[in-house]
């Protein structure tokens, strides 16, 4: 009787657990990938957390701030996680999204064995950190080489040899085309079943993709989406060597499968589509040449031209227009004459110059996919009587100092031999600068007349470099404005000094005077103003004084029409030492990222390292003004990244260890979100790299640790490499 007791009560309970089981959309996909917390009475002192993945159960044991951990191999057969080491069955009583409930499934009835309790964090922030985290696994244990490979499957030893492959919405990230043009695998998404796929496959001259194979991945039908999408890549601009020459190549790439990211990513196109529909769009970004400027392909033109003038006879000057048509590649494939110049050779020496002439970058069309365009420029050429000045000299050779004379074309003296020494310019096509002939000669700005036009500002002897366009120039009197960089004054002399134009911005004074102290020179003055490209004054700062001592500064902000916006008054900090190199120095720039100017307060260089800090006004949009940001002085040799829109900090720890940081603005301050550790090993041996990054609620996890540098996360590159 005991014996039949036994099978009916196995066999309701196996019966019930069967029919739960065929409610689960999938045991597996519910139970796995995730951190299970055991559920235990309040007054226990310790905790536990599981994981199943990768066919392996993982424990972790914590208890006085000890941590243990176990591993097991196991399978799921139905509704029964098998143990093998230990031969132990556990029964899944009830499965959730955020609920797992199991039970030791004894040999023998036994009284007394109760079901454990589980739980896990399944909001949409859970969900989001937790598939960031397996991210994060996922790419440590993947042993490819990412990225661009040569045909024989390795990666290129000097990718500065080569032209990297470029996708034309994507750029050299391939990576974002994947997760944001894939449709997720409909009964996986339903599963919430995360995972990845890494796909490696070759890239022709033409810059498309062929011979595709999957190299590892999570499901099969994650393999077809990637396929998919990989046969559906718009053209690249080809890999080509130092010569420019195309070559094929192999390319390698992970892509994730991410459930929470994927609806994130479908909401937000989702929106943005709406978003569109009620504004004009500019799909496109038009071909350039070179650096983009207007007049780069006109210059390219007129520096390789060869023609004689007289050939102009009684005109000035002669003009011809001509087409250039660029390929998706950016190469040009022809050229024609659209009105000529009226003479033939000058027609026929543009057009082959346009033919032989670099790539361009090609027009880029983001709708979609994204893809390369062919594109039609019409391009003017002016033939001018007397266009250049030719550098001469009778010494033995063209250098700085020697006397010259600048003829034209026609070999005429324009500027008489010896008036000026030679001052780095050789061809004159629309302003050159010269020596005076005389002692404490200064720098004089002429034009391809031989006119003197103005005086030009000295660096180290030299003429003031072009910086965004302009460079300084002065008067009779040594007062500083400037220039552009045809001779035209853009902003004329009235200040003591100026620095040079950066991030559309230039410190002025019109007090104070120079200082040097053997090893530096700057300019020392207690009142200077931020002006823009056009002179327009954006902010003034003033030092206040107590005696020589320096207690703070009066900041005053002005609008587009020149009135003042806002005024601030600011105190130092009372906690810093003021170092001897500092200098009352106070910047516009966007640091938080919000399209608007934020304030940094220079506060100097300290200890061995000469450490940067600096205080900072963030641009409060609900109040239209600055307030004080007490979180961005924590930051060391801030670093401001306008691509990643962050704020790097770099610092040494020793000797033979660096530290980097990455801060982003999180709720109205800065927190660091990642960190960086470089450690230098015994000579020839390349440095190991421990790799950090924030996790709410845990602070910085670590990622990685003494990894080569090819483990680290690649925006860290461009910091590590100063």
């Amino acid at each position: 009787m005991k014996k039949l007791l036994l099978i009916w009560l196995a066999w309701v309970v196996i019966g019930g657990l069967s029919a739960q089981n065929n409610n689960c959309a999938d045991m597996s996909a519910l139970l796995e990938n995730k951190v299970w917390k055991v559920q235990l009475p309040q007054d226990k002192q310790y905790a536990i957390e599981m994981e199943f993945r990768n066919a392996e159960w993982r424990s972790v044991f914590l208890y006085d701030a000890k941590r243990k951990e176990t591993f097991y191999s196991y399978s799921l057969c139905g509704d029964t996680i098998k143990v093998f080491e230990s031969g132990k069955n556990y029964i899944i009583q009830e499965l959730t999204d955020s609920i797992l409930v199991f039970q030791y499934l004894p040999v023998t009835l036994t009284i007394g064995i109760g079901p454990v309790r589980c739980m896990t964090d399944n909001t949409l922030q859970g969900q989001w950190e937790n598939e960031n985290r397996l991210d994060s696994i996922w790419r440590e244990e993947i042993s490819w080489n990412l990225g661009v490979l040569d045909m024989s499957g390795k990666p290129f030893k000097d990718l500065s040899a080569i032209e990297p492959p470029r996708w034309a919405k994507w750029n050299y990230d391939l990576g974002k085309y994947y997760t944001s043009q894939m449709v997720y695998p409909e009964e996986l998404l339903k599963k919430n079943q995360t995972g990845y796929s890494v796909v490696m496959f070759s890239i022709d001259t033409l810059g498309l993709p062929r011979g595709i194979n999957i190299l590892t991945s999570k499901h099969k039908d994650f393999d077809k989406e990637v396929v998919r999408l990989t046969k559906e890549l718009p053209h690249c601009l080809p890999c080509r060597d130092k010569d420019g020459k195309r070559m094929e190549c192999f390319y390698t790439v992970y892509v994730p499968f991410l459930p929470q990211h994927y609806r994130d990513r479908v909401k937000a196109d989702s929106i943005a589509a709406e978003s569109e529909k009620q504004m004009f769009v500019e799909w496109e970004a038009i071909s350039y040449f070179q650096d983009g400027n207007p007049w780069s392909v006109q210059n390219y033109i007129i520096q390789h031209v060869k023609y004689d003038p007289n050939l102009l006879g009684d005109k000035q000057q002669a003009r011809g227009i001509y087409t250039v048509r660029i390929n998706s590649y950016g190469e040009v494939y022809d050229a024609k004459v659209v009105q000529s110049c009226g003479i033939e050779d000058w027609d026929n020496q543009v057009l082959e110059i346009i033919r032989k002439m670099p790539r361009w970058t090609p027009t880029i069309n983001y709708y979609g996919k994204g893809e390369f365009q062919k594109s039609v420029w019409t391009i003017p050429v002016i033939f001018k009587r007397n266009e250049s000045l030719i550098a001469h000299t009778t010494e033995k050779h063209l250098e700085v100092g020697v006397p010259v004379c600048y003829l034209n074309e026609r070999g005429d003296t324009i500027v008489p031999y010896g008036k000026y020494k030679f001052c780095q310019t050789d061809t004159i096509r629309h302003i050159g600068f010269v020596y005076e002939n005389k002692q404490d000669a200064r720098i004089v700005c002429i034009d391809n007349q031989g006119k003197e036009l103005f005086y030009v500002f000295k660096c180290d002897s030299s003429p003031d470099h072009i910086r965004e366009g302009l460079f300084r120039i002065m008067d009779d009197n040594g007062l500083v404005g400037f220039a552009d960089s045809l001779g035209n004054v853009v902003i004329k002399p009235q200040f003591k000094f100026a620095t040079p134009f950066e991030n559309g911005k230039a410190q002025t004074t019109t007090s104070g005077k120079a200082h040097d102290d053997g090893e530096h020179s700057f300019w020392a003055s207690n009142e200077w103003e931020l002006v823009g490209h056009n002179g327009t004054k954006m902010m003034r700062y003033t030092a206040v004084r107590n005696g020589t001592n320096l207690k703070g500064l009066r900041i005053a902000l002005f609008d587009k029409q020149g009135k003042t916006a806002q005024e601030i008054s600011y105190s130092y900090p009372s906690d810093i030492e003021f170092a001897d190199n500092l200098n009352i120095g106070v910047n516009l720039q966007d640091v938080n990222f919000d399209g608007k100017d934020d304030i940094l307060v220079n506060l100097g260089r300290y200890g061995n390292q000469m450490i940067q800090y600096y205080d900072c006004f963030v641009w409060d949009e609900t109040k239209k003004q600055y307030r004080k940001d007490e979180s961005f002085k924590q930051i060391e040799n801030p670093q401001i990244n306008n691509e990643k829109q962050c704020v790097f900090s770099s610092s040494r720890i020793s000797a033979a260890s660096y530290c980097y940081k990455r801060f982003e603005f999180i709720d109205g301050r800065f927190m660091e979100t990642a960190a960086l550790t470089q450690t230098f090993r015994a000579s020839k041996q390349p440095p190991l790299f421990t790799e950090k990054q924030y996790v709410k609620s845990k602070g910085l996890v670590t990622l990685h640790k003494d990894v080569s540098v090819d483990k680290i996360d690649r925006d860290w590159l461009s910091i590590i490499m100063k």
